[in-house]
Parts: structure tokens; C-alpha cells; sequence
């Protein structure tokens, strides 16, 4: 009779034992077959209820996912990308396939949220507070006060935050004091500051209708300068218009005037 060697199963000889070969000898057969699915299936100790379509599951391409195939790492224990219902694992890349869907990472009872070694609070903060780390990993939820923060913007941040803010208040108080002051531009006499607030005395504003600046007494505005218009100078020329001179010195001597009426006026010096 033919009878190969065999050690597994792919060296099983289908046409063996061919139809001329003694009854007798189909034992060699037997054992031929009984040797091979001891040798290729040496873990197998009871019985094994999966399908051929089941089995068929493990047909695949190690480190690639395939539909309707079990998952299998390569040779560094790895697939180049895993989708789990709506989550999508693919690189470096963590994403929801789900229209607008969001991803939730929720440890499990006391545990932390940890991303790249910072530890996130494990309950949501107040409205408005601000995330703040101990310089150890732990972030935290702090209230937001202006008084414990400062913007650099360009140059040094003072040493202090909290001086840096009264920095700021007080520039701005200096400001608002200021503004309270001096009014600016105005084509009439304010009766209230620039924040409604009554006037004080000291208080200044620039008149645009007569070009002057105003000066508030404590109860009425008064012109605080005059304009080169309406003063005589030393060495210019002015015309004295309504203006009555007591005992006046010109020159030290006594001259004779005509008036704009023909009068004549003596003056002695």
C-alpha cells in the first residue's frame, strides 16, 4: 500500500489508501492521522464549538484591522488603528467619528484625569474661576481676583502680581481724579463733573466760545486766564477803550491830549 510519512496535516496524502491496498493495512493509515492532530493540536483538551466562520475570524494580517476579523498586534504589539463604536484611535490622534460628538474621559472613583503629567480637578470649579497648578502637577480651581493677576505685555512683570493690580488701580483712581478736575472742552459752563457728580471747587474747563479757561470758585465759573486779546502788554500798541486812569505817571511829564471828542486833556506828571 502507499503509505506517506507524515508529521502534519498538510502531509496527509489525499489518494491514500488507494482502492488495491489490503483491508488489513488501514490501521498504518490511522495512526498516521491520529499522530498528525496530536502533533498540530497539542492543547486541545475538550471539545471545540466554533464554527468554520468563527474560526475564520482569526484569518488575518497581524498589526491591521479588518472587518469581521480578530484583532491581532504585530511583532511590536501593535495595530495601526483601532475604531471603537464612535472613537477613533488612529496615531497620534484621538477623535469622535460621531457628527459634533464629544469624548469623554471619566476615571473611576477617586482616580485622576492625568494629561501629560498635569492632574485635573475631580470636580467642576465656580463660575468665572480660574485653573491654577501648585508647581507639582496638581491643577486646581481658584477664584479669579484682579488683584492676584498681571498681563506682561513687553519688559519685566513687577515682582508682585498683587502690586502690579494696585499699580493699576491707583493709576486709574489718579485718572479719574484728574478727569474729575478738569473737565475738557466745553462750548458753556458745566453744572456737574464728567461723572455727574457735583462740581468742587478748583475745578477747570476750557470755554470754546470765548477761548478761555474757567476756574469754579465753589459757586460760579469765573475766568481763570485771559487771552493776549484781552490784556495790555508793555511794549505793544492798545487802545484803551472806557478806561479810567487814576493819577497816572507817563513818562514823568505833563502833556496835553486831544480826546476822540476835541476836548483837550492835561496831563501832568
Amino acid at each position: 500500500m502507499g503509505l506517506e510519512s507524515v508529521t502534519h496535516l498538510d502531509d496527509l496524502d489525499a489518494t491514500n489508501p488507494l482502492g488495491t491496498d489490503p483491508r488489513s493495512e488501514g490501521d498504518d493509515h490511522i495512526r498516521n492521522i491520529k499522530s498528525m492532530l496530536l502533533t498540530d493540536f497539542p492543547n486541545i483538551s475538550g471539545v471545540v464549538t466554533s464554527t468554520h466562520s468563527e474560526l475564520n475570524f482569526a484569518d488575518v494580517t497581524a498589526g491591521t484591522l479588518t472587518a469581521s476579523k480578530a484583532i491581532v498586534v504585530d511583532s511590536s504589539s501593535k495595530i495601526d488603528n483601532l475604531k471603537v463604536d464612535n472613537i477613533d484611535i488612529n496615531g497620534n490622534t484621538i477623535s469622535s467619528t460621531d457628527t459634533n460628538g464629544s469624548v469623554t474621559i471619566t476615571p473611576h472613583g477617586t482616580g485622576d484625569i492625568i494629561l501629560d503629567g498635569q492632574k485635573w480637578p475631580q470636580a467642576d470649579g465656580t463660575a468665572n474661576y480660574l485653573l491654577k497648578t501648585d508647581g507639582s502637577g496638581q491643577l486646581s480651581w481658584v477664584e479669579n481676583l484682579a488683584e492676584d493677576w498681571a498681563t506682561k505685555t513687553d519688559g519685566a512683570v513687577a515682582s508682585s502680581a498683587t502690586a502690579a493690580a494696585s499699580s493699576a488701580t491707583a493709576a486709574a483712581a489718579s485718572a479719574d481724579s484728574f478727569d474729575d478736575t478738569y473737565l475738557g472742552a466745553k462750548s458753556s459752563d458745566p453744572s456737574t463733573d464728567n461723572d455727574g457728580d457735583a462740581l468742587g471747587a478748583g475745578d477747570l474747563y476750557y470755554n470754546t466760545s470765548s477761548s478761555t479757561l474757567q476756574v469754579y470758585s465753589g459757586s460760579a465759573w469765573a475766568t481763570a486766564a485771559l487771552s493776549s486779546s484781552g490784556f495790555a502788554t508793555l511794549t505793544g500798541s492798545e487802545t484803551l477803550t472806557n478806561k479810567t486812569l487814576t493819577s497816572p505817571v507817563i513818562d514823568g511829564t505833563w502833556t496835553s491830549y486831544t480826546t476822540s471828542t476835541g476836548k483837550a486833556l492835561v496831563m501832568g506828571f
